[in-house]
């Protein structure tokens, strides 16, 4: 029976006093059976469990082995845990009175929301061991009738009974083997699936960087912690939505890896939502939050390492940001304030570069600008960029699309060694240009001069240059067919550039300064992309992209003459960087 009809028939079934105050509900995970159904009063969910985890236990069990708390001594049906739909069926066909004095918890407290249940059994006494669950249901049903029993309890705010840890001291080896054979058997999600192969050595190449993580996390714990993640992984993705976000699901493996550092028990977590970002965000603050933190730091678990997920932690036990551990930059009271209030979408390493720009006076668009060049993961040479901020703080009428040519010029003036002519890569001990380049009594106009002369200097570059090449950076090409069965189909391409020349063309087509990667590329520290355009038969140039191959970020989106990207260019972006597992952090233009 599909579970609306099934929910139908079980509501018609309520009395009146609790018909819109008594709900059953179920969330389905996909195709597989790893679903989720609860019990509500008064839209509090008292009582929970996946509904995978009652068929994970193939041998027979007693209820009296499980604490009256446990979930599972409610669900508790002939020797087995059942599902909550399936009691939920069989109270349909049971005769009323089996059903108010069956041996299962669950059937005994749900029948007294039937309105066959009658306010002369209300009245009645409860036997002195009723189970906790079956009070709590009676006097909901007898306060909701205005029946005044002062002998029994009323409903305790605190009662509830939510699911337990899948793994525990009640699973034998055999029944952990035969359960693994049961969700094979019953196909779970790619996830689950997933991570239960990761638990296997295998001679075949991981296919995606988390899934290579995650086996390297299992194998540098014992059997018994490796088998406890495994565990804690597949329980988490049952209950929520967040492995259906591929980025999420590898946070997911961060997040539940830092047990010693938790302060609260994973079990206790309830998910109060279906958004998987806000699944993942609770989960996270729940685990190692005692103070409420900005949701930019989520960030840390997808993106980031063991030193930003330490800055989580530190944050999230009410410390200062002053005292977290490998801090970029030196840190203030005005910039740990400054950090905290960063933009959801801004990474963790450039909410410092963002909250410096605001403590120097800036604006908010000035401190997006910096921080989405490469200032925003790069803090070497720090007093001479402080003085740049300074300079583009003190000049508020510049244009914010000059920011990132201006510290790209910067750059290969001061600290880029100077590459010589007819040369590829610079010289051993070769220094850059204009060591000391200061921004001391430097004005815009002579700035944007220099910046623009630079340019097309770079559009000249040698034969020597233009004729280099190196190897592809491994990073996967994109196409993609917009409105494939229209008229009007667009096809979007990205491909990489591998040499000097490539680099010359795309700079003269585009009037930016991207010839100047080229030494970057030779070295692998950068890689550079071209996105094209073909519609109506015409092929047409719209961004070059840059990404930090250290980091696998995607420092700058270019148009032409350096404009910002076009909302649909940056989709198109976007969606390259989901499949080719990239950090994206790029604003649209306008």
């Amino acid at each position: 029976m599909q579970w609306s009809r099934l929910r139908s028939l079980v509501r018609e079934r309520l009395a009146a006093a609790v018909a819109k105050r008594v709900d059953v509900h179920m969330a389905s995970y996909g195709a597989s059976s790893l679903d989720r159904a609860w019990l509500a009063l008064d839209g509090r969910d008292i009582l929970t469990l996946p509904e995978y985890m009652t068929w994970q236990r193939v041998d027979p069990i007693d209820r009296g082995q499980f604490a009256p708390h446990d979930p599972q001594s409610v669900l508790c049906h002939d020797g087995r845990i059942a599902t909550i739909g399936d009691l939920l069926h069989r109270s349909l066909e049971m005769p009323f009175a089996a059903l108010v004095t069956s041996p299962t918890v669950f059937l005994r407290g749900f029948a007294r929301f039937d309105r066959r249940f009658g306010k002369r059994r209300l009245a009645a006494p409860l036997p002195a061991d009723e189970h906790p669950f079956v009070v709590h249901c009676h006097a909901f049903r007898a306060a909701a009738e205005g029946i005044s029993r002062p002998a029994m309890p009323p409903p305790a705010d605190d009662a509830r009974w939510h699911r337990a840890p899948v793994r525990g001291p009640l699973f034998s080896p055999a029944a952990i083997a035969a359960a693994d054979k049961t969700l094979a058997e019953r196909k779970p999600k790619p996830f689950a699936a997933l991570v239960r192969r990761c638990r296997e050595p295998t001679d075949t190449p991981a296919a995606s960087r988390w899934e290579t993580a995650l086996r390297a996390t299992l194998a540098a714990r014992s059997p018994a912690a490796a088998h406890r993640l495994v565990a804690e992984l597949v329980d988490i993705a049952a209950a929520t939505t967040i492995e259906e976000e591929p980025q999420l699901a590898a946070g997911l493996v961060a997040l539940l890896s830092h047990e010693a550092q938790r302060i609260r028990d994973l079990a206790d977590w309830r998910s109060a939502t279906h958004n998987a970002e806000r699944q993942f965000a609770a989960l996270a603050r729940h685990l190692f939050a005692s103070h409420d933190l900005p949701h930019f730091l989520d960030r840390v678990w997808t993106e980031g390492g063991p030193r930003e997920q330490a800055w989580f932690i530190h944050l999230g036990a009410g410390k200062s940001l002053r005292t977290a551990p490998d801090l970029p930059l030196p840190v203030t009271r005005a910039i740990s304030h400054w950090f905290l209030q960063t933009p959801d979408d801004c990474p963790v390493e450039a909410a410092f570069r963002h909250a410096q720009v605001l403590d120097l006076g800036g604006d908010g668009a000035l401190a997006d600008a910096v921080r989405r060049t490469r200032l925003g993961h790069d803090f070497s040479n720090g007093p001479f960029w402080t003085s740049v901020i300074r300079f583009f703080v003190a000049n508020p009428l510049l244009d914010r699309a000059q920011v990132g040519p201006i510290v790209d010029w910067l750059q290969a003036q001061r600290h880029e060694p100077e590459i010589a002519p007819g040369a590829v890569l610079p010289e051993p001990g070769a220094l850059p240009p204009r060591p000391a380049l200061s921004m001391h009594g430097r004005t815009v106009a002579a700035t944007l001069r220099e910046v623009e002369a630079w340019h097309r200097r770079l559009g000249r570059m040698t034969a020597a240059t233009a004729a280099a090449s190196w190897a592809p950076s491994g990073i996967e090409p994109f196409d993609f067919v917009a409105g494939a069965d229209s008229q009007h189909s667009q096809i979007w391409r990205i491909r990489e550039i591998t040499s000097g020349d490539g680099l010359v063309r795309e700079g003269a087509r585009m009037e930016h300064c991207v010839a100047s990667y080229a030494a970057s590329c030779a070295e692998k520290r950068a890689s550079i992309w071209t996105m094209e355009r073909t519609a109506d038969g015409t092929t047409t140039p719209c961004v070059t992209i840059e990404v930090h191959l250290g980091s696998r970020r995607i420092g700058q989106v270019r148009g032409k003459r350096n404009r910002a990207a076009r909302p649909e260019e940056l989709a198109i972006v976007r969606r390259w960087a989901d499949r080719a597992e990239l950090m994206l952090d790029v604003a649209p233009r306008g």
